[in-house]
């Protein structure tokens, strides 16, 4: 996904440093035994179960009734919700608006001190949302809360709170310190099976290895995805009930992070080390979860350990004003923001120190940067804190994902309305701005839409396509392709009546033909593939042709913008892999009651996307007909309009015959389907057959976050298990191979590659299946992408999402075959 344009306000709220260690101090990835963190335990971070300090909603603090412009109320935080009258110097609280009349920001501060030009939550009217505050405590214990415009609601949550003076050690014991860690997706229900219901909680545990045991909280982003309605995420320790607290709060549709400082509890038989920490969030709603692990506080006695100096809120960055960098982020940018010397660590008598900021950072839509600072603290000059080296894994508690709660929550918990961030605070509005779209890369589907046929003169000669023959055919300019800035193209190419085992390259025009594949076919098989190519020289496609002579039939249903000539059209789709999914079995249909679909028969489906069903404009299924009483084909489109002139699947009479497709998609109307707005196409099959339709991906509206743009390849063969190259030797049943792509195609779980795989002359009736690989908990797949009969070579295109390390598993699931993978382009 790119951002075009941000607005970045940051308030740094404090820093960690490191407790005085000695040079030879042992690595946090190695058993500890013994403490060796300082003996003073000013810094260091004591959690807390999350407890309620303010509702203005109902008079808890001492306010009753929502918060007027320029209005500050002092809050009373020592002494309540755990922190200790006396000792505490910060306290990290979780702060919600909610219902603003008009778009303002808070500005959390210790009472009775100036209050700073520095911001710790943005809104706009209407706005719920919530943020983690960081903020010093006056001498007395309080904090000051500033509301700048308009009216609102405010909750404070208190999650824990940082040593002030060693005061806390008698009544507290050891605090811990912060321990960085290489950033780690702990859960994404996406992968997992899909959203969670409403009124559940996921419990996980996590293994950071052998200093396990020492982890008493974790430092979690948590993310709530597209939630089917309003609603709230509670995260905490899962050894109590659910708190009367909210960590993140969410409307229906959204993406709303929060960071996250969650107390944990121990479990001592649910990983290899004795102790390792748990966790468990709450979910008011059905909706998808994302939590990243950002750093972990220890129990104290681990080397390498930040301890935290609060320091007063101090604006450090305003793009606005020239203050930190200059003029707003564009496309793509990114800028290096050097802090003031007191807070990089330079002092008079001594060198720069190595220092971790603790920010509050708001991002927008154009809109220049803004950056604020309230915390500070030197690092020792001998020893960088390492960060935990090893692989990081969440694993589902006592093996369940989910658990439904026995007990209803107070309705009064839920916060949760309309959610949207305006600039932060600032005299000077910021300059106006017109926002370029940058379309490149994404999709426009099109009304699928004949552009070859050799049996008819189409787009080429009427004659079959001999040994060794090449057409070159012209795309750009025809079927709803534009004349210029299409960059690749999406076909749908059928085989007919060749008369050689054989195979079809459709590659780019006027480049060197590649050692790859697009259709591979057995002497008379009539069958189709989706191919997506680059576009070569003057909009067109060149056509290959093996072996024998055969006709070829070309379909086009989409194309992918080139750059950004095509921006008057408006941003295109975004692509979003989801974990394979059954849509669609007749022989289980229980309305069909097992039977075939009929002759001449419309099938219209609806696909569920919760919070994505108005952003959805096409699907990437996978439509399998399976034994067909005669030869005849399946098309697939919106369903708006008559049924196009084209095919999706051609099949043979007794065949089991798959093909990927990206299926053009309209709003559900409550008619035919439900429920409404959702997307929904059709499927007519020509002849008697059963129809099985398996998801893959959705191609948006281009305004869903973490979307995928497309970056066409020359067509480029990284597998071939007969010559050894990406794998040795054929698959036997039920194996499972682990391919590693090119480095140059990609090597995070943000890549998917657009991929031809062939299954070459299996011994036996087999299925193939591609799905990510490395993902804790993501097993097989009950979606198929290949169906081969024995004897038969034929290929299938797949869209491969590639796991957090950069590979994608293969398996076969009867006899023995041999695979072969081209790539054609790939999702980023």
């Amino acid at each position: 996904m790119r951002t075009i344009r941000a607005l970045l306000a940051v308030t740094a709220v404090g820093a960690y440093a490191l407790a005085g260690l000695p040079a030879s101090a042992v690595p946090v990835t190695k058993p500890v035994a013994a403490a060796v963190a300082a003996d003073t335990v000013v810094g260091t971070y004591y959690p807390l179960a999350p407890e309620r300090l303010m509702d203005t909603r109902s008079g808890l603090g001492g306010r009753t009734g929502p918060l007027g412009a320029r209005t500050v109320v002092d809050l009373q935080v020592a002494g309540r919700g755990g922190v200790p009258a006396s000792g505490a110097g910060s306290v990290v609280l979780n702060v919600t608006v909610a219902g603003p009349t008009a778009s303002g920001y808070l500005t959390v501060y210790p009472a009775g001190q100036i209050r700073p030009t520095a911001s710790s939550v943005n809104f706009g009217a209407g706005w719920l949302g919530s943020n983690n505050v960081t903020v010093k405590l006056a001498p007395d214990g309080r904090v000051g809360i500033y509301h700048h415009a308009g009216s609102s609601h405010v909750v404070v949550d208190v999650v824990g709170f940082y040593a002030g003076s060693d005061t806390v050690r008698g009544s507290h014991g050891r605090g811990g310190q912060y321990q960085r860690v290489t950033p780690t997706r702990l859960v994404d229900t996406r992968r997992e099976g899909g959203p969670i219901e409403g009124n559940t909680l996921i419990n996980r545990w996590v293994d950071v290895g052998p200093v396990s045991p020492h982890v008493r909280a974790l430092v979690l982003n948590i993310t709530a995805v597209r939630p089917e309605r309003s609603g709230f995420l509670s995260a905490w320790a899962g050894d109590s009930p659910v708190p009367t607290s909210s960590t993140v709060n969410y409307a229906a549709g959204t993406v709303v992070p929060n960071l996250a400082y969650v107390r944990t509890a121990t479990c001592h038989d649910c990983g290899p080390w004795y102790g390792v920490p748990i966790f468990a969030v709450y979910s008011l709603r059905a909706t998808d979860i994302v939590v990243d692990l950002v750093g972990v506080i220890d129990d104290g006695t681990l080397p390498g350990g930040l301890r935290f100096t609060p320091l007063d809120p101090t604006r450090i960055v305003d793009s606005r004003a020239n203050l930190g960098t200059s003029g707003a982020l564009g496309p793509n940018a990114t800028r290096r923001i050097t802090a003031p010397p007191t807070s990089a660590g330079r002092s008079a008598a001594g060198p720069r120190h190595r220092r971790l900021l603790t920010a509050s950072v708001h991002t927008g839509l154009t809109k220049p940067v803004v950056s604020d600072r309230s915390g500070d603290a030197a690092l020792s000059p001998v020893v960088v804190a390492p960060r935990l080296s090893r692989p990081i894994f969440a694993h589902r508690s006592h093996g369940d994902r989910m658990r439904k709660l026995r007990a209803l929550l107070s309705t009064g918990v839920a916060l949760a309305t309309t959610c949207a961030l305006t600039a932060a605070p600032a005299t000077a509005q910021p300059p106006t701005t017109s926002a370029v779209v940058d379309v490149t890369g994404t999709y426009y589907p099109v009304a699928p839409t004949r552009l070859m046929d050799t049996r008819a003169g189409l787009g080429a000669p009427q004659a079959m396509i001999g040994p060794s023959g090449q057409v070159d055919l012209q795309v750009a300019g025809r079927g709803g392709v534009p004349a210029s800035g299409a960059g690749a193209v999406v076909l749908n190419v059928t085989i007919t009546g060749p008369t050689a085992d054989g195979f079809v390259t459709v590659y780019p025009a006027g480049q060197p033909r590649p050692n790859a594949s697009s259709v591979n076919f057995a002497k008379g098989w009539l069958g189709s593939n989706n191919v997506t190519v680059k576009l070569g020289s003057g909009g067109r496609v060149s056509v290959f042709n093996r072996n024998g002579d055969t006709h070829v039939v070309v379909d086009v249903i989409g194309f992918y913008a080139a750059d950004n000539t095509l921006a008057d059209r408006g941003i295109g789709s975004l692509y979003h892999p989801y974990r394979p999914t059954r849509i669609y079995d007749s022989r289980t249909d229980p309305d069909a009651g097992g039977q075939k679909r009929g002759a001449g028969s419309y099938l219209h489906l609806t696909q569920l996307l919760g919070g994505d069903n108005p952003h959805a404009r096409a699907l990437v299924v996978n439509i399998t007909v399976v034994d067909p009483e005669q030869d005849g084909f399946v098309t697939a489109w919106s369903g708006a309009g008559e049924r196009p002139a084209v095919s999706t699947v051609n099949f043979r009479a007794g065949t089991v015959t798959p093909n990927l497709t990206i299926v053009q998609t309209r709003p559900c109307d409550g008619e035919l389907c439900s429920p409404e707005g959702a997307p929904t196409f059709s499927i007519y099959t020509s002849a008697r057959a059963h129809i099985v339709v398996d998801g893959f991906g959705m191609m948006d509206d281009g305004t869903v976050l973490f979307g995928r743009r497309f970056q066409p390849l020359n067509p480029t063969r990284i597998v071939d298990s007969r010559t050894g190259l990406g794998t040795s030797g054929a698959l036997g049943a039920g194996d499972i191979r682990k391919v590693v792509p090119p480095s140059a195609m990609g090597t995070t779980e943000d890549v998917v590659l657009a991929m031809n795989v062939t299954a070459v002359a299996p011994t036996g009736h087999t299925v193939l299946t591609v799905w990510p690989a490395d993902w804790p908990d993501y097993g097989i797949p009950a979606a198929s992408n290949l169906n081969p009969a024995p004897g038969q070579t034929v290929s299938g295109a797949v869209f491969g999402e590639l796991g957090p390390y950069g590979k994608f598993n293969v398996r076969n699931h009867a006899g023995s075959v041999n695979v072969v993978v081209d790539v054609a382009g790939r999702f980023y």
